[in-house]
């Protein structure tokens, strides 16, 4: 058996909560910084690559507010500097494709990829709480262009809930009955009807009120804002409750 040389590549610094991300609810609210790691391997003759890391900063803030990458951290670069050209390389194995793991692939062109075929078929086609991880085309855009009018926006959410998907698809507004979601939400927007994939002028528009923290989409679902992921997600539960309450309380049908 080859014996390999293993070789940790930093490819930048990601701003994760401690508690969401690490310790599992302990530490809740707390930022650390971790690195976002690419392995090469080598045995002297083969040079294989596991993963190949993250993104430029503009892109790296977008998917964790506040993470970055130095001046030479690239995967490429971080090569270089330990004598390797990224031509060489000759296997990239994946373990997964979310947005730190899979970036700069145009550096490695004799490079053959592996990755597990229930993750590339999950990559193509992820969930809607997936979507930012792994750049889904359909949505990126679309956030993209609410982060562009909010400097105060840091996490989205997007789902499609079922009680106030009904409300977006009958073209109703989403009901406010609880104190608290008047509180919290304020007003809802409702998004009219576009071409799927391509609402992001409607979006940035409705957003670039501040007090907006949620919009319903026509025909889609909702998307809650927020200062952070867990803001967001959390606007986000509070529009579903406040549409199965909306929905319970009166009938819509």
């Amino acid at each position: 058996m080859n014996k390999y040389q293993i070789r940790p590549l930093k490819t930048g610094t990601i701003i994760v909560g401690k508690g969401a991300y690490i310790t599992h609810g302990v530490d809740l609210g707390k930022e650390v910084d971790i690195p976002a790691t690419a392995w090469y391997f080598t045995d002297g003759h083969y040079k294989i690559m596991v993963d190949i890391g993250m993104c430029h900063t503009t892109l790296a803030d977008w998917h964790h507010h506040g993470s970055w990458q130095d001046p030479g951290d690239a995967v490429h670069e971080r090569l270089q500097a330990i004598g390797v050209d990224p031509a060489e390389i000759e296997l990239i194995i994946f373990t997964h494709f979310h947005w730190d793991h899979c970036h700069n692939l145009d550096q490695f062109p004799n490079a053959r990829f592996l990755v597990n075929a229930r993750e590339y078929e999950f990559a193509l086609d992820p969930i809607p709480p997936y979507y930012k991880s792994y750049e889904h085309p359909k949505e990126v855009h679309v956030h993209l262009a609410i982060f562009q009018v909010r400097s105060d926006v840091h996490g989205i959410a997007h789902y499609h809930a079922p009680f106030a998907t009904a409300y977006a698809v009958r073209g109703l507004p989403l009901p406010l009955p609880t104190v608290h979601a008047r509180r919290i939400l304020k007003e809802v927007p409702l998004i009219a009807d576009y071409p799927e994939g391509s609402p992001e002028l409607a979006v940035a528009r409705a957003c670039e009120d501040v007090e907006v923290v949620g919009l319903l989409m026509a025909n889609h679902g909702l998307m809650a804002v927020g200062s952070n992921l867990q803001q967001s997600q959390y606007r986000a539960e509070l529009m579903e409750e406040s549409a199965r309450i909306g929905w319970l309380s009166q009938d819509i049908h």
